[in-house]
């Protein structure tokens, strides 16, 4: 998942910690035909296809329609089920192909090109086709649907205008051939190719939308071209089940047909405690940061960390996202740049990570480790530390000696 909860004041950037047992071989190296995932050696050699995992939401997911899923744990599913025109290359920021075996771009940096694989279906054998992408702009860019995402995608040519109800379709989309889309852009940008990475612009088959209606495409329906099947029958309030989808076109390095799942059941309950106990009874497969999770519940870390059993199988990475303190620039003392400059320097970061068993990093900008943008190596007067006797002294040179 890429995104982040906001920008910090003052804040850390939390440490996940993710647990894995019993999930099999992981994904094998990427080969040259760019249709592989994971970034992982299996241990034992060439994986083994099939077998199914059970494993715990703490939060139920929010809507089903990717022009529409804009959370964690409904990013989760939803990218299981749908295909989009690119992908991040395992935990990197690398974009690789997906639905899209190539692409070029125009050396004015404002025709994007893609050419489809050919042999891409939804589930019920309808065929994925460039206009396929065309409809979930379109879908995207209907102000009616209340998508979060149409705002990445107004640069496109005419989206706007689409957008504001002035035309009635996207100049800048075309599809020349039904493997080709052809996208013109308003200006350049560096980072469009990752905005096509979201699950926002996924392939959808418009007429089965058009059969069961919008409401039900994003609470009951579902109809994609992934990994993984989900039928109104896999859904109920406290469980949802996926299914591998037996016709999906991308295969490992191996030449096997992804995913190596038969079936992947997810219960839905925030009680971490419950979470911790399945896990360690080996009724679930991991224990984790994503769907919706903190990671290893605060309450369990303790003891995970001091067993060697679990010690040695946890992972840790950092979160794209930050927690902060927001502070008024408008009025009133944190107007005055010296007053937050002075909080700064008089919260106790070191002791808020120990209060959280070391789960964090010391944040000393708004990005969080890992987002494009983040600044390796800050100068020397921008990075703060605790020092409570300039904070004092900053409070009585801003006019608050008191």
């Amino acid at each position: 998942m890429r995104g982040k909860k906001g920008t910090a004041a003052v804040a850390s950037a939390a440490v996940l910690s993710l647990v894995l047992v019993g999930c099999g071989a992981n994904s094998p190296a990427p080969s040259s035909n760019q249709n592989t995932t994971g970034t992982g050696t299996a241990s034992t050699g060439k994986p083994v296809p099939g077998g199914s995992v059970t494993l715990d939401f703490a939060q139920n997911i929010r809507d089903l329609d990717p022009a529409i899923a804009y959370d964690t744990q409904s990013n989760e599913i939803v990218s299981q089920l749908y295909d989009q025109l690119v992908t991040w290359q395992g935990n990197t920021d690398n974009i690789a192909p997906m639905a899209a075996k190539d692409w070029t771009v125009s050396a004015d940096g404002l025709t994007y090109t893609f050419h489809l694989h050919q042999d891409m279906k939804f589930w019920n054998g309808d065929p994925v086709t460039a206009q396929s992408f065309i409809d979930e702009f379109q879908r995207v860019l209907n102000p009616n649907l209340g998508s979060g995402g149409s705002g990445f995608y107004t640069i496109i040519q005419g989206a706007q205008a689409y957008l504001n109800k002035k035309a009635t379709s996207i100049s800048g989309l075309s599809a020349p051939s039904p493997y080709t889309l052809v996208i013109k852009l308003t200006k350049p940008e560096k980072f469009f190719l990752d905005t096509l990475a979201m699950p926002f612009i996924s392939a959808v088959d418009q007429k089965f939308i058009d059969k069961v209606g919008n409401k039900a495409f994003d609470a009951t329906q579902a109809m994609g071209s992934g990994p993984f099947e989900l039928t109104s029958s896999d859904i109920t309030p406290n469980q949802i089940i996926l299914t591998k989808n037996p016709n999906y076109w991308r295969t490992d390095s191996y030449g096997n047909h992804l995913p190596y799942l038969n079936k992947v059941t997810i219960n839905i309950s925030n009680n971490d405690q419950l979470d911790t106990l399945h896990f360690e009874q080996g009724q679930t497969a991991w224990i984790g940061w994503n769907f919706g999770g903190d990671g290893i519940p605060a309450s369990s870390y303790p003891q995970f960390m001091a067993n060697p059993k679990y010690a040695a199988l946890t992972q840790s990475l950092i979160m794209n996202s930050v927690q902060y303190v927001g502070l008024n620039t408008t009025q009133g003392p944190t107007k005055n740049p010296l007053v937050r400059q002075a909080i700064e320097y008089a919260i106790n970061k070191p002791d808020i990570l120990r209060l959280n068993n070391g789960r964090g990093q010391i944040a000393n900008q708004p990005l969080p480790p890992g987002i494009q943008g983040y600044v390796q190596n800050l100068p020397a007067d921008a990075t703060y530390s605790y020092n409570p006797q300039k904070a004092i002294a900053l409070l009585k040179q801003a006019g608050y000696p008191k």
